[in-house]
């Protein structure tokens, strides 16, 4: 059952990060150092990091360690983009392997893959 910031899930989650939600808000944060993105598209990853925080946190427990995974290939991503100058090939291949663990989620949690989609898009990456 999901309350505002809260998830309360019951089992054994060892080795598992479910606070995905704190993940992608401190990469969230970071936005404002990305080079090439004006105010608005800052404002816009950080609203899809925010909507992909909440559709990953809306997977189910069985598959918590992939939902981690998005996130932490998600956060690398963003790490990625805020180099100077940025490595487009590097950037294409995190977007890649970002949007292939995604794919894993599309059955239980189908809105990651657009969320993610469209990250790849503000982030400029082709």
């Amino acid at each position: 059952m999901a309350s505002g910031d809260s998830i309360h899930q019951s089992g054994n989650f060892s080795g598992s990060n479910i606070n995905l939600k704190s993940s992608l808000m401190q990469v969230s944060q970071a936005i404002g150092t990305l080079p090439g993105l004006d105010e608005s598209g800052r404002r816009q990853l950080s609203d899809l990091l925010a909507e992909l925080a909440d559709a990953l946190a809306q997977t189910p427990p069985e598959r918590a360690q992939e939902a981690a995974a998005v996130a932490a290939l998600t956060a690398d991503l963003v790490d990625k983009a805020r180099a100077a100058p940025p490595n487009p090939p590097l950037l294409r291949i995190s977007a890649e392997g970002v949007l292939k663990a995604a794919k894993s989620l599309a059955e239980t949690a189908a809105p990651v893959l657009k969320i993610l989609d469209q990250v790849v898009g503000v982030l400029g990456v082709h």
